[in-house]
């Protein structure tokens, strides 16, 4: 049998986060070059790693949710989520339901705030 030690599981953890920012970064250069030239490819890696921390203080641990979240720091500003002008971002954080649930209201109402922006 097999035995997986407290410190191998955390370097295979590190190993996941370490791929899913890279993945993450990548999609950033492509679709939102504009914010990726500003802030360069280690600030969005920074960026993406502090997402990763503000998505798990809301309960939100799976990829597609923290990928929705980090994309909405990049899209409504990286205190989206705290931010009086974006009131609706931390009823949706904190409301009641499961991550899924959540998430998808998060980004049904920030679809709608950023059409009502354009």
């Amino acid at each position: 049998m097999l035995t997986i030690r407290r410190r191998q599981s955390a370097m295979f953890a590190q190993i996941a986060v370490d791929r899913f920012v890279g993945e993450l970064s990548a999609h950033f250069r492509e679709h939102l070059p504009r914010q990726f030239g500003a802030l360069g490819e280690e600030g969005v890696r920074e960026a993406i790693r502090y997402g990763i921390g503000r998505a798990r203080s809301y309960r939100i641990e799976s990829e597609a949710g923290v990928r929705v979240f980090v994309q909405l720091m990049f899209v409504f500003g990286p205190a989206f989520d705290s931010d009086p002008k974006l009131p609706w971002a931390s009823r949706c954080l904190s409301g009641a339901g499961d991550e899924r649930a959540r998430v998808g209201r998060l980004l049904d109402v920030a679809t709608r705030s950023r059409r009502q922006r354009a």
